[in-house]
């Protein structure tokens, strides 16, 4: 019986190739999404410039996207030595985005402490992201960082909804508890 299910449920399908390149595609696609329409209106509004740590964010995190691609690509290539010599580079980068991230979100939550801006309810999800990234990334055997990158795409997604708002939600400030 173990032989018959092992027949059904093959290792590698031959359609992996176009399933992690669209993937990555997606990914992408929702971090662009989220990211590029905030910071251009963060330009055109000619706003204060983004504190440093947003930056290293920034760099750590697209680095990630990009080794990401780059290792989809050597699989697709069959290039798995460069594949696994690329993937200890990545290991030490997952290494730094475990410590900027929360680093930036608690860092931006502090910046913008007492204004509209601020949400700290947010930061339980950031950490809820970050606390996942890091179990897929550190199990790091085949396509699980592939998988750890999808818990990144929410930082993406979330940045570009804008809240709606109806005739019963306050415009306000949010009420305080007496």
């Amino acid at each position: 019986m173990a032989s018959g299910a092992a027949a059904r449920f093959a290792p590698y399908h031959k359609w992996d190739r176009n399933f992690f390149l669209t993937y990555v595609v997606l990914i992408w696609f929702g971090i662009l999404n989220g990211f590029v329409p905030e910071i251009l209106e963060h330009v055109a509004k000619n706003k204060p410039p983004y504190p440093f740590i947003i930056h290293v964010h920034a760099l750590a995190f697209v680095g990630w996207l990009v080794v990401l691609t780059v290792q989809t690509l050597l699989i697709r290539r069959s290039r798995h030595d460069l594949h696994k010599k690329l993937g200890l580079a990545a290991m030490a980068l997952a290494a730094i985005m475990i410590v900027v991230g929360p680093a930036t979100a608690f860092y931006m939550q502090r910046y913008h402490w007492g204004t509209p801006e601020s949400d700290p309810a947010f930061i339980a999800i950031q950490l809820g992201d970050i606390i996942g990234f890091t179990g897929l990334a550190g199990a790091a055997w085949d396509h699980w960082l592939t998988g750890a990158a999808i818990v990144l795409v929410s930082a993406g997604l979330s940045a570009g909804s804008k809240p709606i708002q109806t005739p019963s939600t306050p415009s306000g400030p949010r009420p305080t508890m007496p």
